[in-house]
Order: structure tokens, then C-alpha cells, then sequence
């Protein structure tokens, strides 16, 4: 008997067998033809907001017609248009402020042609602020004033939070307008004096903070009243 023959054809028809197995496997997808992408954003830059956010991103690749942005589990969305002939250069902004409470967001980028080709996903993530900020800041104390006529000087005390970016201080002056004094943090000193006030009239202050040195909103506490 001639068994080589025979185990050589077993073979092949083995072969022959795993090779139409593997086929099965793959002719799903060769069925689709070639898959184009669409470039992803070359560089995003978030900053975060009070219940919104803001995006700076560039898209250099002239296919693209529109960039969609994911959050919340892909539950929420937003698809900014990328208009042909634009500046490839310059950064498309936009502001994402609807379904947007406090919190950390993993966001989801996606641009497309418009012609069902899609890029790879961007993932970055973003913080957005609200009330729980707000309520945990506190208004810095004034530790002493003074009235020398119609000056008054506030003695400041000390700083709460790096987050601290100024205080605001409200009067009236003695010709009877409305005045409004920022001090910026980085540039108050121990004191400051206001000049030509009404002392009859009432004086108040606000901190200003940041949550973030790039945040595009700035919370600020309640007033305080200074008793003269």
C-alpha cells in the first residue's frame, strides 16, 4: 500500500479546510474595501469654566468638515463645523455651556468629511466648576480700618487660597457715584486707601478667585459689609 501518497493528500486537504476557516474570518471585512481616516486634531487645549468649558483645537487636514465632541458617556454632544478654506493655522474656539454641571468630564473627539469617514478617537479630559466651588470659598477678612475724613484704609488680612486672583471694594464717593476698586492679588499690599468717600454711604468687598490659572470664569464671594 502506498501510504505516503495518501497522508500527503490528508494534508492538503486540511489545508484547504483552515485556509476557508480563515477566509470566513476576514471576508467580513474585505467585503467593506479600504477604510479612510479622517486626521485627528493635531493639539486641543481645554480650559475650564463655570458649568462650561471652553476648546481651542486645530485641524490641519483639509478633508475634515466638522469635529464632534463626547461627554458624559457619550450621552451628550456637540459637532462644531470646520468650514472649507479655513486658516489651518489658526485655532477653532468654541465654548461647550448646555449639560455641563460641576465636574470631571472625559471628552471624546471625532472629525469627519462628511462622507461617513471618521478619524480615530481623541480622548482628553476637562474640569468644570460650579456651586460646590463657590460655596467653599470665603471671603478674606479685613483685620482693621481706619476714617481720616473722607478716607478710609482697609488693613487687609491673610490670604486664604493660591486660587485668590483680587479683591473688589465698593463705595460711593462724595460727589455721589458709584466706585468700583479692583486690587489684584499679586499686587495688594497690607493696606489699601480709599479716597473721597462718603462715609455716611456703605463700603463693601468681594474676593475674586480662579479655579484654574487658564479657567475662562472667575467666581467671586458674597459681599461683606465694613461697619465704619
Amino acid at each position: 500500500m502506498k501510504i505516503q501518497p495518501i497522508i500527503i493528500s490528508l494534508l492538503a486537504l486540511c489545508m484547504l479546510v483552515a485556509c476557508s476557516g480563515m477566509n470566513d474570518n476576514i471576508d467580513q471585512y474585505l467585503s467593506q474595501g479600504e477604510i479612510i481616516y479622517i486626521a485627528k486634531p493635531d493639539s486641543v487645549h481645554l480650559f475650564a469654566g463655570r458649568e462650561r468649558f471652553k476648546m481651542d483645537f486645530w485641524v490641519r487636514d483639509p478633508r475634515a468638515t466638522g469635529l464632534t465632541v463626547y461627554w458624559s458617556l457619550r450621552s451628550q454632544s456637540q459637532t462644531i463645523p470646520l468650514p472649507p478654506g479655513r486658516d489651518m493655522d489658526e485655532p477653532v474656539e468654541v465654548i461647550i455651556d448646555r449639560n455641563t454641571p460641576e465636574g470631571q468630564y472625559a471628552l471624546i473627539l471625532i472629525t469627519e468629511d462628511g462622507k461617513g469617514n471618521y478619524s480615530i478617537p481623541d480622548e482628553e479630559n476637562v474640569a468644570v466648576y460650579g456651586e460646590l466651588f463657590q460655596n467653599s470659598l470665603n471671603n478674606r477678612l479685613v483685620d482693621s480700618h481706619s476714617v481720616k475724613g473722607n478716607t478710609v484704609t482697609l488693613n487687609w488680612g491673610n490670604c486664604y487660597s493660591a486660587q485668590e486672583v483680587g479683591i473688589c471694594v465698593r463705595y460711593t464717593d462724595t460727589a455721589g457715584a458709584a466706585c468700583e476698586v479692583l486690587y489684584p492679588t499679586d499686587e495688594l499690599g497690607p493696606s489699601s486707601v480709599l479716597s473721597n468717600v462718603d462715609v455716611s454711604r456703605e463700603i463693601s468687598y468681594s474676593t475674586l478667585y480662579l479655579p484654574e490659572k487658564t479657567a475662562i470664569d472667575t467666581f467671586s464671594t458674597q459681599k461683606t459689609v465694613i461697619a465704619l
